[in-house]
């Protein structure tokens, strides 16, 4: 699951996640903001999707952006 990868691959903890047929919900413990954890999945999805021959590489796969917040500040 690329999800799984990307967070192993940063170091991040993968809490929960929901991923029906159009869109991901993914609740993550990062040290990163947001948007990072976002970009990060998004690259990580494209470039599987391209090297498995799924998806055209040149179309666009993502809005223009998605939901990003924090649940709580360690603070």
């Amino acid at each position: 699951m690329s999800l799984r990868e990307t967070c192993a691959c940063r170091s991040w903890r993968l809490l929960a996640a929901h991923v029906p047929s159009n869109h991901v919900h993914a609740v993550v413990d990062a040290e990163d903001p947001p948007e990072k954890v976002l970009n990060a999945f998004q690259a990580h999805a494209s470039r599987k999707v391209s090297q498995n021959g799924l998806d055209c590489v040149s179309r666009r796969r993502w809005s223009r952006h998605g939901s990003t917040r924090y649940l709580w500040k360690r603070e």
